[in-house]
């Protein structure tokens, strides 16, 4: 009938992310709490500078747009919407540490329709998917020779030489010798490019996309 369930916070789970976020408001909000890598740190080749506190609002908000990188037609609403649902439940988990009013605010957001629009496409390889990049990869190297054949198919990579999690030689030059038509860039710079170099990345998107149009 197109009514949908008010979803909330149990009393419990509400309590319990309180309860961690004192503690950490308490023990690790300072300058002086040790480094954690990519709470109060950088992110890839800047994993050992520390992030101030000063600076960590404006630090959050660009990881944050860093990523939305995605392209392609919106999702359905209901997708959307279960995941929103599911983002909110593994806070309600409490093993992140958001504030309260953060869990709210995205529960507001589903329980009054207001649903953003989240593209098809794209994916971002950091640590949350780097073990399912792993299971799929036999699958993937699979259709190298099918990419081959769609020679009007653009595909661009993007690599950092000073990356330490994912070696330009080994992934990147590999990718490319097996698919001619890949074009590999080289940079300098480290792992996590749209957060330390967004302007080259958004122009290589830009790219990329202007070749698949033409």
């Amino acid at each position: 009938n197109g009514r949908y369930e008010k979803a909330a916070l149990s009393p419990k789970a509400r309590e319990r992310i309180a309860a961690t976020r004192a503690f950490i408001d308490k023990e690790w909000m300072n300058d002086n709490a040790p480094l954690m890598y990519s709470f109060n740190t950088g992110v890839g080749l800047f994993k050992d500078q520390r992030v101030l506190m000063s600076d960590m609002a404006a630090y959050q908000t660009k990881s944050i747009y860093a990523h939305a990188t995605g392209i392609g037609e919106p999702l359905d609403e209901d997708i959307v919407r279960a995941t929103m649902l599911l983002r909110a439940n593994a806070f309600a988990s409490n093993y992140s540490g958001p504030r309260v009013e953060v869990v709210d605010r995205l529960l507001d957001f589903l329980n009054k329709g207001l649903i953003p629009v989240i593209p098809a496409k794209g994916s971002v390889g950091a640590s949350g998917d780097l073990g399912e990049v792993a299971e799929v990869m036999p699958d993937i190297e699979a259709r190298y020779e099918e990419l081959n054949r769609h020679e009007g198919f653009p595909i661009d990579l993007l690599y950092g030489r000073e990356d330490r999690i994912l070696d330009y030689r080994r992934q990147g030059e590999a990718f490319a010798q097996r698919v001619p038509t890949c074009r590999l860039t080289l940079v300098s710079g480290g792992h996590m490019l749209p957060l330390t170099q967004p302007a080259l990345c958004a122009a290589t998107i830009r790219a990329t996309l202007a070749a698949a149009r033409a």
